[in-house]
């Protein structure tokens, strides 16, 4: 059995994973161009845990899903040729 503070402790890093697993999700089905469910992962992502990057992506997502589909491709595509070429281009 967890003690109070130890159940809070894990409370909180469940907590932040999940929101990290709805972010991912939300990417995923970004990349799919399934918009209506990206913008309910953002949204839930920035419920579980508030920060700007969730707030930027839900908002996108929800009034311009093909913009934030093209940022998340950029990005992708910039991080694929800094792992290709040991340095960013």
């Amino acid at each position: 059995d967890l003690k109070p503070e130890e159940r809070t402790e894990l409370s909180a890093i469940l907590r932040n994973r999940r929101a990290e697993l709805e972010f991912e999700l939300g990417k995923a089905y970004l990349a799919k161009r399934e918009y209506a469910n990206a913008s309910q992962c953002f949204r839930k992502a920035n419920t579980l845990r508030r920060s700007w990057k969730t707030e930027i992506a839900f908002w996108i997502s929800y009034f311009s899903p093909r913009l934030m589909q093209v940022l998340l491709s950029r990005r992708t595509q910039a991080n694929n040729q800094t792992d290709e070429g040991g340095a960013s281009r």
